[in-house]
């Protein structure tokens, strides 16, 4: 298990298991690979109850961990609860263009996934089917295209962290919590 982008919930990115040694490194093979597709795969892989959750390039997907058989992928959605279409041109007026940026990764609780897109959507998969099951807008309307976000997010309790980027433009980035039920806003 390793269930969030941190390793376990405090949050220190170790791990207690020790089959792998100075001894014993040289001896590991590859026993599967899988490519999400497309570009900006920085985030680590989360494993839960034998499923591995990565996000990368346009998808979010579930695989089994052992085999790396995809159980399900999700196209990143564009806020809109819906995924976007790839692959036909630039989008029509007044349709979001797709996320295309990288991605850090997700959290878990309960049978819930979290990730924020590039265009600063906070969004909630079932971790089980990959059905979307809420989204959340992170920027007013005003703000589109200045602010954006590639932070894993971070479940604490009952509230899903999540923050924005902006330090890089004039903006300033912020972080917020929302209820990982509804998606409303905590504080």
């Amino acid at each position: 298990e390793w269930v969030t982008y941190n390793g376990v919930r405090d949050g220190n990115h170790f791990s207690v298991l020790d089959q792998i040694t100075a001894a014993n490194v040289k001896q590991l093979q590859p026993q599967w690979a899988f490519t999400p597709g497309g570009t900006g795969l920085e985030g680590e892989p989360v494993v839960k109850d034998g499923i591995m959750y990565i996000t990368g390039g346009p998808q979010t997907c579930a695989l089994d961990a052992r085999t790396g058989l995809r159980i399900w992928c999700t196209p990143r959605t564009n806020g809109l609860g819906v995924p976007p279409v790839f692959g036909r041109g630039a989008p029509r007026p007044g349709q979001t263009p797709p996320p295309v940026g990288p991605n850090r990764g997700v959290a878990i609780l309960g049978d819930r996934l979290f990730y924020t897109s590039d265009d600063a959507y906070l969004v909630c998969l079932n971790r089980l089917t990959g059905a979307v099951m809420w989204s959340r807008k992170l920027a007013e309307d005003t703000e589109k295209g200045q602010l954006y976000t590639s932070a894993s997010v971070m479940v604490v309790n009952d509230l899903v962290i999540a923050g924005i980027a902006g330090g890089d433009s004039p903006m300033r980035g912020f972080i917020a919590a929302f209820h990982a039920n509804s998606g409303n806003e905590a504080w």
